[in-house]
């Protein structure tokens, strides 16, 4: 990341795959936080852990729904949907079941520096997965007129996302 004399800023994301990457972006941020705008570059990033998308996300957003994800649930029979989100002071995740049952977890949330500044994004054809769900979490609550999406090419437009999980006891 870095500050431009002309007080714009440009922070380059070229991967969310390492647990940990969200402490680097961290500190990128607070490095060019005092910025007129911002671009952000994910051209290339090919994704990885959702989760450190979804908190580089609260670094531009006060509040919003970041996500929205369906899965089938255990006993076969409906979709257990959950919801991601940002506000002022929190990280949230609110999971229903398809018998009508909510949850809700909550965490902290790091400090959004560069929310209400002007965004451009840049993509091209090889940002996908967590990349891709940054551009839309940002273009669906940035301020309108102030996120722009620049880019060449279709992303490949993934859609899904895969999870680990322990199948047998040793």
């Amino acid at each position: 990341a870095f500050l431009a004399p002309n007080g714009i800023a440009y922070l380059r994301i070229s991967t969310c795959d390492n647990e940990g990457e969200i402490d680097e972006i961290a500190a990128a941020v607070e490095k060019i936080a005092a910025c007129k705008g911002v671009i952000l570059d994910l051209r290339g990033n090919s994704g990885g852990r959702m989760q450190e998308a979804l908190e580089a996300c609260g670094f531009f957003l006060k509040e919003g729904l970041l996500a929205t994800l369906k899965f089938r649930w255990e006993e076969g029979v409906g979709v257990k949907v959950k919801q991601y989100f940002v506000n002022e002071d929190q990280y949230f995740e609110i999971e229903e079941l398809p018998n009508g049952e909510r949850s809700t977890r909550k965490g902290t949330r790091r400090p959004p520096l560069l929310a209400g500044k002007p965004l451009v994004i840049l993509m091209n054809r090889r940002t996908a997965s967590a990349g891709e769900l940054t551009i839309c979490a940002l273009g669906q609550n940035g301020i309108a007129g102030q996120v722009s999406i620049v880019g060449s090419g279709q992303t490949p437009g993934k859609g899904i996302g895969q999870a680990e999980y322990d199948i047998l006891d040793g």
